[in-house]
């Protein structure tokens, strides 16, 4: 239905009335009809602030305009408030007349002339407010709409929804470790390769030692015994000694000292063996440390690269979808526009002609009567003649 529709309507002047004093009751300001009560234009300012706030403020109603100090005596004391008064309406109205010229749609039947006298007509202002609920409640439906969409476009784009969140983070998740056991993989096959070099060059060296001992104690034996073996190399003596020989008490002390010496000399060689594996081990963990460290640091800056990269592209894709939404919502809106002022105008035109229409015959009815009058009272005193 339109606005024009529902001023026409039986009981719409008391539904505009009951939908105007309920929003000036939440300020605090009364409103008793749609005629006087209209004059100062609070009662405007307030319908259009209570939907569009940034529209017309609410400090333009000026409803704690502190009234002018009395004068000292005369007709001035009476004159003053009422002054006052006039120029808080024209202001008033003034403000709701630039608001509604803004927002559009609504035809501008009150003026801040209107705030002199008895107010404007009732039919006129019912016709002015059913316009402006129909604009008021268009406009914020819109914004409304315009408001939920944003929402849900800001929620969608940031990734607000926990569905979102956690997608976003099971992804992130995979990638860093695929990239960790990639690099990992890439450091334990060069940790395993020194490992075994490692062990190749002490595993020599531990051989090469046994070896010189080996080499030493069979050249101090075979020093030490003459004869080592008497089946081999006999004795040209046929009667020998049965007392050994006192060299080879000698001997033996000696190859038993080198042999606690090289038992020694081995140990020593185990413990410096596993000193050597212990610092080697130290190392090992150390470089590991330090490796995977640099390769989360690495890793984190690769992720949030892609990350700020993803996030890029996004931005720029959406921000050129919302800019095609923005234009066709622009376009949309300039045509609604349109259609209400075009229709405002035609409705305000007929409403003007149709107020035209009924003084006119009311200036040729109270004429008719007048020339009737007239002429009767030019005819009674020919009848009295006559």
């Amino acid at each position: 239905m339109t606005p024009l529709a529902c001023g026409a309507a039986e009981g719409a002047e008391q539904l505009l009335l009951r939908w105007a004093a309920a929003v000036c009751w939440v300020y605090g300001r009364p409103l008793a009809n749609l005629g006087a009560a209209l004059r100062d234009g609070a009662a405007l300012c307030l319908l259009v602030h209570h939907y569009l706030p940034l529209q017309l403020p609410l400090s333009a109603a000026l409803l704690d305009a502190e009234p002018p100090p009395p004068a000292a005596g005369g007709e001035g004391e009476e004159a003053a408030p009422a002054s006052h008064d006039a120029a808080l309406g024209r202001k008033r109205l003034g403000a709701y007349v630039e608001a509604a010229g803004a927002i559009g749609g609504v035809p501008l039947l009150m003026t801040p002339a209107d705030c002199d006298g008895c107010g404007p007509d009732e039919r006129m202002a019912t016709l002015m407010l059913a316009y402006l609920f129909g604009r008021v409640s268009e406009l914020t439906q819109d914004a409304m709409a315009a408001r939920l969409l944003q929402g849900a476009w800001l929620g969608y784009k940031r990734g607000l929804g926990p569905r979102q969140r956690l997608q976003r983070a099971l992804r992130a998740a995979r990638v860093q470790r695929a990239w960790r056991g990639a690099k990992q993989a890439r450091v334990a096959r060069r940790q395993r390769g020194l490992k075994l070099a490692l062990t190749r060059a002490l595993r020599a060296r531990q051989a090469r030692r046994a070896l010189r001992a080996a080499r030493a104690a069979c050249l101090v034996l075979q020093v030490g015994a003459p004869n080592p073996n008497p089946n081999l190399h006999p004795n040209p003596n046929p009667n020998p000694n049965p007392n050994p020989n006192p060299n080879q008490a000698g001997w033996r002390r000696l190859v038993a000292v080198r042999e606690a010496r090289w038992r020694a000399a081995a140990a020593a060689a185990r413990a410096l063996r596993l000193r050597m594996q212990a610092a080697a081990t130290a190392l090992q963990r150390a470089a590991r440390g330090r490796a995977q460290r640099a390769r989360l640091l690495r890793a984190r800056v690769a992720c949030v690269a892609m990350q700020a990269a993803a996030r890029r592209r996004f931005a720029v894709r959406e921000a050129a979808r919302g800019r095609g939404a923005r234009v066709i919502q622009a376009a949309a809106r300039r045509k609604r526009a349109m259609a209400s002022l075009e229709e405002a105008r035609a409705a305000a035109t007929a409403a003007q002609a149709a107020w035209r229409g009924r003084a006119a015959r009311r200036s040729l009815g109270l004429q008719t009567t007048a020339a009737t009058h007239l002429q009767a009272a030019c005819r009674l005193p020919l009848v009295r003649l006559g």
